[in-house]
């Protein structure tokens, strides 16, 4: 079986907002934005592993379990490759209670990435000011990676 995965926090913060979930990547700057299936899937994360997920998804989502198990396995990767998830030491199987009581048909589960504010992302609010206020970066700008 794969290894648990849990959201990356404290360095990853998300909220979900009528059914879209935007994420936060602190630690870069970068911010995601999650909707259908994608956004189901990231409600089942924390503490799930990947096959738990597949398995859920494959019962939860209607269509093609194959196709639901593929495109599973791409997305949570790149979740993982945007160090959004994380491996962790234990498993829970994922819970449904967040989302709708109705099965529904199984799209393509994508985070849309964005890196446009990484920059403001990534100045310090804390330790970054003056007596001008704050956004005032302390030298140039950092900058981000992708």
């Amino acid at each position: 079986m794969s290894a648990p995965l849990r959201i990356n926090t404290p360095g990853v913060t998300h909220q979900n907002i009528d059914g879209e979930v935007i994420i936060l990547n602190l630690n870069n700057g970068s911010y995601y934005s999650l909707a259908g299936s994608a956004a189901t899937l990231w409600a089942w994360c924390e503490n799930a592993s990947e096959q738990q997920l597949i398995e859920a998804a494959q019962t939860y989502f209607t269509g093609d379990a194959a196709q639901i198990e593929r495109e599973t396995r791409e997305f949570l990767a790149q979740l993982q490759t945007e160090e959004l998830l994380v491996p962790h030491e234990s498993s829970n199987a994922p819970s449904t209670q967040n989302v709708a009581a109705d099965a529904e048909a199984f799209q393509t589960p994508k985070a849309e990435k964005f890196d446009d504010l990484a920059d403001l992302l990534l100045i310090d609010p804390i330790h970054d000011v003056d007596a001008a206020g704050w956004p005032m970066p302390q030298g140039p700008l950092p900058t981000h990676k992708s």
